[in-house]
């Protein structure tokens, strides 16, 4: 039986015996392992959209002072974020990294604070995860065969984006009812 706290009332008491049949019809129905696969899905999006996000402050920072950035391949890194390539729309590619793995972030945090419509934010990160790993690809080939230099920070860019699609694809093939 269930036993309830000494100053609820019994309004308060209704709405808590509700939940509580509603979670054990929910506990029963073996829908609550696919639901707390989502979740981790989304916990590990939102892992790897903060490690996107210190990844490009770094770089933000480092090029607004004007510094170069620690890089394992010698100047290569330079060559990469120095070069003609390093904007796009006018806009540095460390800034627009930096609001997609933001606004990834946030999205995420909507979707599993359960704010509405819920049914827009799943398309919306497929359709983000799909744009930047489109993104990644094209900028990983100007590395490769248009600058010949290859920027350590870049490729753990397009790597943490090609994991973070990768990831989701998975999980849209084995639980795609809940996408």
């Amino acid at each position: 039986m269930h036993e309830f706290p000494k100053l609820m009332g019994m309004g308060d008491a209704m709405r808590y015996l509700k939940v509580s049949r509603q979670y054990n019809a929910f506990r029963k129905s073996g829908k609550r392992s696919s639901i707390l696969s989502l979740m981790t899905l989304f916990a590990l999006l939102f892992t790897l959209a903060a490690i996107g996000i210190s990844e490009t402050s770094y770089l933000v920072r480092i090029r607004r002072a004007n510094e170069n950035p620690v890089c394992l391949g010698g100047e290569n890194c330079q060559i990469v974020l120095r070069s003609k390539y390093s904007r796009l729309f006018l806009v540095k590619n460390d800034v627009l990294g930096f609001a997609y793995y933001l606004v990834i972030a946030l999205i995420l945090g909507l979707s599993v604070s359960g704010t509405r419509p819920l049914s827009l934010w799943v398309p919306m990160i497929a359709f983000l995860l799909i744009s930047g790993s489109i993104m990644s690809l094209f900028l990983t080939y100007l590395q490769w065969r248009v600058i010949r230099a290859w920027c350590v920070w870049c490729l753990i860019s397009a790597g943490t984006i090609w994991l973070m699609s990768l990831l989701f694809l998975i999980h849209s093939l084995f639980f795609p009812s809940l996408l």
